[in-house]
């Protein structure tokens, strides 16, 4: 279980569409698959392999067809209601669909490439569905890609609560400006620590139809933060290089919460700055996965200097790289996050290790190494399928290990029906002389929804939840996608020579989720009855939120 993500520990993860972008292994049917059969159409579709490209029975593309349909479709706009949905909606431009197809008329069928130009379009995150089909014509072979647009111009609330506390957002959003897959986002929000104002644009292909722009600017209750990114991430898995340039200006308290106290016990404010710059390049890189390898550095000012221990002054930097190896493995289900949409799982087993040589010239204290590793896997299973992973970071000098984290998390899914869910999701961490605010946090939504804010705070921690959703709609009038759900959350934290503190709660909930939008995650209303802790009474509470609860927001 990880912290909030510092700027730094963004940038382990800087080609975040790296992970969306992997294919799924063939998996030959057990022996028992007669028994199984109902349970794995039921709950997910893998992508069939069909003659690879070079092979001798592989035919060649002389066509690619793109038929494209906005929010109702033309047999669906008799009403007044989808006509203006209709007129009012910018259809994502044909441009848009054809930079993201990795085959082109004159070249051999390759179904790996054509698998993962549909997850590139799924993962674009302005269509509602995406199929990939052939045809056989006169003149040839012919691909047929139909996108069908969801709606991307909104509105939005979002709220949630635990009974005695609320935090909510206003926001609006245009998550396809101009049928350009562009975003444009403005949101206010209020939570127990800070208010806060969020201006962002993102251009995902704006030079040369490769490298995007990121701009985002919060005007916060106690201070600011400004972004401005610049990158060119690996479009495919056959993509051999890839960059990040990122700045970051920060003015912000930093609270640090414990045992349970509603006020803070400790509070800095920090003013920093951070100039970050990532590149990569694949010596291998195929429809079977990939090695990466690749350089980092990062400038960084911040204040007060007491506040970090490892500076011995406001000026620090560093320079190191990484390695990054995966076997490439996807599967398609419905279901899962939202309702009747095909969703791409990553299952690929990924490793990556990097590590920053932070210097005393630079700044630091004493040389140091700042070693990270994380390992990815996941696999199939009869009517579901299991993922994991683990994360461990510090920093070491001569002195020893003087700060660390690590964590390890799984999540098993089984879908026995198409109407059917279960999901067991369990994590726990631990962290050496962690740097102030970024202790565990547990409450309001992560890991325990009927709790507030920083009930569970410290250097130790655990959860696990355990949910069941009956689907009563995949699309209650074309329009809606509802279900029904009972969850147990457990879980707690606490710092090293502490007691163990722990909550539990448990309830039934609605789960809502508009099917012609473009968001996947189902809104969540849960009534909860919720176990008296140390400082806490037992009762009933309201407990609203978005996704699971083991799912941050990107």
């Amino acid at each position: 279980m990880a912290p909030r993500p510092s700027p730094r520990s963004g940038i382990a993860g800087i080609f975040r569409r790296a992970h969306l972008e992997r294919r799924l292994s063939p998996v030959r049917a057990p022996t028992c698959a007669t028994f199984f059969l109902p349970c794995l159409l039921a709950a997910q579709s893998p992508e069939t392999a069909k003659p690879a490209a070079g092979s001798p029975s592989a035919p060649v593309v002389r066509a690619v067809e793109i038929r494209r349909s906005d929010i109702f479709d033309s047999g669906e706009t008799g009403g007044l209601l989808h006509r203006a949905a209709n007129g009012l909606h910018y259809m994502t431009r044909e441009a848009v669909v054809r930079r993201e197809l990795l085959f082109r008329p004159g070249e051999p069928y390759d179904s790996a490439r054509v698998f993962e130009s549909a997850r590139n379009l799924r993962a674009l995150g302005v269509f509602r569905d995406v199929s990939v089909d052939t045809a056989t014509t006169d003149s040839g072979l012919v691909v047929r890609v139909v996108t069908r647009d969801g709606w991307s111009t909104r509105p939005d609330f979002g709220f949630s609560s635990t009974g005695d506390e609320v935090s909510y957002s206003l926001e609006f959003l245009e998550d396809n400006f101009i049928g350009s897959s562009s975003r444009l986002r403005f949101f206010r929000s209020r939570d127990p620590d800070r208010s806060s104002s969020r201006l962002a644009f993102q251009l995902p292909r704006v030079v040369g139809g490769r490298i995007g722009l990121h701009l985002e600017y919060a005007l916060q209750s106690d201070g600011h933060r400004a972004d401005v990114a610049l990158m060119q991430p690996f479009l495919s898995l056959s993509s051999r290089f890839g960059l990040k340039i990122e700045a970051q200006d920060l003015k912000a308290r930093v609270l640090q919460f414990r045992d349970g106290a509603r006020v803070a016990q400790d509070t800095i404010e920090r003013r920093s700055s951070a100039l970050t710059v990532e590149t990569g390049w694949a010596p291998r890189a195929g429809p079977g996965g990939y090695l990466r390898l690749g350089l980092m550095a990062e400038m960084r000012h911040d204040l007060p200097v007491a506040a970090f221990p490892d500076r011995s002054g406001p000026d620090r930097g560093g320079a190191g790289g990484f390695v990054e190896l995966s076997w490439a493995r996807f599967v398609v289900t419905r279901g899962y996050r939202g309702f009747a949409r095909a969703e791409d799982v990553d299952l690929s087993p990924t490793v990556r290790l990097q590590t920053l040589v932070v210097p005393r010239l630079f700044g630091s204290r004493r040389d140091a190494l700042e070693p990270a590793l994380s390992a990815a896997a996941g696999s199939r299973l009869p009517g579901g399928f299991v993922q994991g992973a683990a994360t461990a970071s510090g920093r070491l000098s001569a002195a020893g290990l003087e700060t660390g984290t690590a964590d390890l998390r799984g999540t098993l899914v089984l879908q026995p029906g198409h109407r059917h869910l279960m999901i067991l999701h369990a994590e726990g961490g631990l962290q050496e002389r962690p740097l102030l605010g970024q202790e565990f946090d547990l409450g309001q939504g992560w890991g325990l929804r009927a709790f507030r804010t920083h009930s569970f705070t410290g250097d130790r921690a655990v959860a696990a939840t355990l949910e069941y959703r009956w689907t009563v709609s995949p699309s209650l009038g074309k329009l809606l996608g509802l279900g029904l759900a009972a969850f147990v959350d457990r879980g707690g934290a606490w710092f090293a020579g502490s007691a163990p503190r722990y909550g539990t709660d448990a309830g039934i909930g609605l789960r809502l989720l508009a099917t012609r939008g473009v968001d996947r995650d189902a809104l969540r209303i849960d009534l909860a009855r919720r176990g008296a802790t140390d400082l806490e009474r037992g009762g009933w509470v309201l407990a609203a939120g978005k996704g699971f609860v083991f799912l941050r927001a990107p």
